[in-house]
């Protein structure tokens, strides 16, 4: 990093002021990130595609609900152009809980009636945390790229000051 440039960042609020203000700054940092957070989301999605389809089961086979659920991992640029939105989603609104569900780190288990039998409520459990987990180790990723991104922009800098 060059001589005399310093980011202290004391919370992720301070954190996220000073990337907008840096994104305003120079279009290297702007497509640059981009770029970097494209990347950590479309990583990130893959591993959450990966880690439900591929999950131990009870059997030897699955019933295809994880293929489903894989299929409904999606990323999408956020309109304000702030970043990517990694989300999932079911073919049927009624079924919108049961990725939810499979994934232990929010909740874990979801209820729901057997073969259309509405007088009996059966809850299902999660096993893994096959969504949070990649989605955290994604935004450590995340940070790191961003750390290089301005450490290259800050080199870069100094260098066409001197």
């Amino acid at each position: 990093m060059a001589d005399g440039l310093a980011l202290q960042v004391d919370s992720t609020e301070q954190f996220n002021r000073a990337i907008r203000a840096l994104i305003g700054s120079t279009p290297e940092i702007i497509e640059g990130t981009d770029k970097a957070l494209h990347e950590m989301a479309d990583l990130a999605a893959e591993d959450a595609k990966f880690n439900i389809t591929w999950a131990p089961t009870k059997k030897k086979y699955h019933t295809g609900l994880r293929l489903l659920i894989a299929r409904g991992v999606f990323v999408r640029a956020l309109d304000d152009g702030s970043g990517y939105l990694i989300g999932t989603s079911m073919p049927k609104e009624d079924m919108a809980i049961i990725p939810r569900g499979f994934d232990i780190a929010v909740g874990g288990h979801w209820r729901h009636p057997l073969f259309g039998d509405k007088s009996r409520q059966y809850e299902n459990y999660g096993f893994t945390s096959w969504f949070m987990l990649p989605m955290n180790e994604a935004t450590d990723d995340g940070r790191a790229r961003l750390v290089s991104l301005l450490e290259q922009v800050a080199e870069s800098v100094a260098a066409q000051s001197e």
